[in-house]
């Protein structure tokens, strides 16, 4: 069990003075005042004298840092990325892919599940990365913003089942346009069966009663 302490604690709702948090087994399991609790004796106290402690940002939509993009092989690269998210109050974050070549995608894809299999993922002052946010190539070609037109796909599930293998289960979010031919069928296999998030992107100015994701 470890206690951090500090003069000061911030949470979405609150400041307490004289914070004390217990992590264990790596998950927070009290947050309270010292004045009102008392520190387990088994505890290993980290004391952060007048400073104070606040939850880390949690990136969901990132291509890269520190001069990396995470569809490169580079894996000092990733951990400079990582690095200067961490200097900046990030401690954890979802990789995130652009449309590309599909092969290139399929080997960026895997090697993100490397780093975030890895038991150097989150070492040091890095942030660490929790799963992988897919965005395209399952997009609309009229609003695709900076995404190469010719590495665009129809989405199906034949083609997603072959990034969801390549990552290995770690796509946590993927940006699909809904109105797109076979879209539905992608998102009712995505949506049941793992823990990741649909987010509706690149959609055209039409009605957007028209595009509601399957209920």
């Amino acid at each position: 069990m470890i206690a951090l302490t500090s003069a000061a604690l911030f949470t979405p709702l609150e400041r307490i003075e004289r914070p004390v948090v217990l992590v264990e087994d790596g998950f927070i399991a009290k947050v309270a005042t010292r004045d009102a609790f008392e520190i387990p004796v088994s505890a290993r106290v980290f004391d952060f004298g007048e400073a104070s402690l606040a939850p880390g940002f949690v990136d969901l939509h990132i291509h890269g840092a520190a001069g990396y993009d995470v569809m490169q092989a580079n894996a000092s690269g990733l951990a400079a990325m990582e690095q200067m998210l961490a200097n900046h109050g990030v401690t954890a974050y979802l990789p995130t892919t652009i449309t590309a070549p599909r092969a290139d995608t399929l080997a960026a894809l895997s090697r993100l599940a490397d780093a975030i299999e890895s038991s150097e993922a989150g070492a040091g002052n890095r942030a660490r990365p929790v799963g992988i946010h897919m965005e395209g190539p399952f997009i609309s070609r009229t609003c695709r913003g900076v995404h190469p037109p010719e590495y665009l796909m129809t989405p199906t599930v034949d083609a997603f089942n072959e990034f969801w293998e390549a990552s290995r289960g770690h796509v946590r979010m993927m940006t699909i346009a809904p109105e797109l031919p076979g879209a539905e069928e992608v998102i009712a296999l995505l949506r049941p069966s793992v823990d990741a998030v649909i987010a509706s992107g690149m959609l055209p100015q039409i009605n957007p009663a028209g595009l509601a994701l399957p209920s």
